[in-house]
């Protein structure tokens, strides 16, 4: 395990050998302690450099990760990639390679990131010429606390549940009739945290979603031999979900938002109006949006006919973060989040990231899948098709993860000469 922290260094010195201006508060730093498995070496603690240059580069990676146009040939695939393999190779200079003598006999890397290197594809990151994912496999968790052994939860769990493909144009009162189960427990009061939202832009139908529902549906019954339940088109409401009851596996395969935390401005306005059709919050939740659970969601049937309603009751079709806390996954063994951006939120030093992951853990999930970018569904589906194969094939989630990982990339380099990690390398498993 890799725990990883950002402080500001402290030199005890008293006040009268300081100069004018001097602080006894040195700049951030990231630091690694590197734990080996039990019994097989000591602790190394492994100094990595200047928090701000190194938070520099992790941005300069992702903004350069980040493609327009997924549709590019070959030749653009691997000009993409040039561009790209420097800038990674000068990150992972700073931040792996004083990991790898400790990693050499390793099977697995766990990962606990501190403040922006949460938002770090690990796998992605260049050794030689691989990639880390190449030669191990990796998974996250939010603090070491997750690797204490336990007893596990004996909690009843349910069929597995999948939602795909929403109608986010369904109407308010066709939603408003829909036959929908309801939660088992006594909604909590989180789940009306959001009622005031005003409404984010129109969403479109994806229809990938769909295909990828059908492929993995046979593997979820092979993996829980359950029939597991899928609630595609009108049926795929943010109701429907909270009414999910500790399914052993939740599949949410749709559109995900994140906002960065901005300031409301002297009048009122947010700096969210650019992604929604108001360019003001609803009255009194205005001052609400600091939270992060609140700037992170996905988006269900009908969302494009939520108009901000108060009175909407428990479905306008936004699932934000912190509603999702009210959801009881207790026993629930792994959550799915096939959208974009659902492993992004609010970077905060020595708190892990607060975003969709981190809710649907708190929820009671033991692990969750996310995505650190936004990927085209020629992606996605057939990622999610090998990682489901591979679970009821009986491999672990992040062994499954990173094999079906690994099998795009030997394709890509196959077909395409080169593997941008674009297409791959965003999704990422967090927790047990």
């Amino acid at each position: 395990m890799v725990q990883i922290a950002q402080f500001k260094p402290y030199a005890f010195r008293p006040e009268g050998e300081l100069a004018d201006g001097e602080s006894n508060w040195g700049e951030p730093t990231y630091v690694a302690w590197v734990i080996p498995a039990a019994g097989e070496g000591d602790v190394a603690v492994i100094p990595l450099g200047d928090a701000a240059t190194i938070d520099r580069l992790a941005q300069d990676v992702l903004f350069e990760m980040a493609i327009e146009n997924p549709d590019m040939n070959r030749e653009q695939q691997r000009a993409a990639m040039d561009r790209l393999l420097p800038l990674m190779k000068q990150l992972a200079g700073k931040i792996l390679d004083p990991l790898l003598p400790y990693l050499d006999e390793a099977d697995e890397l766990i990962v606990s990131p501190d403040a922006g290197l949460w938002l770090v594809p690990w796998g992605a990151l260049p050794v030689q010429r691989d990639f880390l994912i190449d030669r191990i496999n990796i998974r996250y968790v939010v603090s070491g606390r997750e690797l204490v052994v336990r007893q596990p939860m004996r909690v009843g769990v349910s069929a597995p549940v999948v939602m795909a493909d929403p109608d986010y144009d369904f109407s308010r009162s066709q939603l408003a009739n829909a036959e929908v189960a309801r939660p088992r427990a006594q909604p909590s009061p989180m789940m009306f945290a959001m009622r005031s939202m005003r409404s984010l832009k129109n969403a479109e139908r994806l229809k990938g979603t769909a295909v990828e529902a059908n492929l993995i549906a046979p593997e979820l019954e092979r993996l829980t031999r359950q029939q597991p339940q899928v609630f595609m088109d009108q049926r795929a409401t943010e109701a429907q979900v909270k009414a999910a009851y500790r399914p052993r596996v939740l599949v949410l395969s749709t559109h995900g938002f994140f906002f960065a935390n901005q300031k409301p401005s002297e009048n009122g306005a947010s700096a969210l109006s650019a992604a929604s059709r108001s360019s003001r919050p609803q009255g009194k939740n205005a001052h609400v949006l600091s939270n992060p659970l609140l700037r992170c969601g996905l988006l269900f049937a009908g969302c494009n006919q939520n108009d901000g309603d108060e009175n909407a009751g428990l479905d306008d079709g936004i699932l934000t973060g912190l509603e999702v806390i009210g959801i009881d996954l207790r026993g629930t063994e792994l959550v799915v989040l096939s959208a974009c951006d659902t492993g992004r939120g609010d970077v905060q030093c020595g708190e892990g990231v607060a975003g969709l992951r981190q809710a649907f853990q708190f929820a009671g999930a033991e692990a969750v899948a996310s995505s650190l970018w936004k990927i085209p569904d020629e992606a996605t589906v057939p990622l999610m098709q090998a990682f489901f194969r591979n679970l009821s094939d009986g491999k672990s989630k992040a062994a499954a993860l990173c094999d079906a990982q690994r099998a795009m990339i030997e394709h890509r380099r196959g077909t395409l000469g080169t593997a941008h990690p674009f297409y791959w390398a965003a999704f990422t498993l967090t927790g047990r």
